[in-house]
């Protein structure tokens, strides 16, 4: 495959500007004290945002499904562009030993979820 220089030197530059963009539009236009019930995905949505936009300009915020009661929180412009999300980890999977998994050796890893 032949791509001439100017269309790699056209995605490199995108690239770069892409990369550069994270974080850019995340001016704080409000704050929101946490009242009991209140969830991240609650307060996003009610803003007009995403969760992952709170975390990012939150950064206290280490566990978005654990917010505190009077907490007050950030709340960016909806243009905040956030870095992309991070895969989740692959989890190991189970191997049965012979047909009809009747007996199973447990491996490291290994969680009743899997096994189950």
């Amino acid at each position: 495959m032949y791509f001439s220089r100017s269309v790699i030197t056209t995605l490199a530059v995108l690239a770069v500007q892409a990369a550069a963009q994270v974080g850019t539009n995340c001016n704080i236009t409000s704050t929101y004290t946490v009242v009991s019930g209140d969830t991240l995905s609650d307060i996003a949505v009610d803003y007009n945002v995403t969760v992952a936009q709170i975390v990012y300009v939150n950064p206290s915020i280490t566990n978005p499904n654990s917010i505190g009661l009077g907490q007050i929180i950030s709340i960016p412009d909806k243009r905040c562009v956030t870095p992309p999300a991070t895969p989740a980890p692959q989890l190991p999977t189970a191997t049965c030993v012979k047909s009809g998994c009747d007996t199973y050796v447990v491996v490291s890893g290994d969680t009743f979820t899997i096994i189950a």
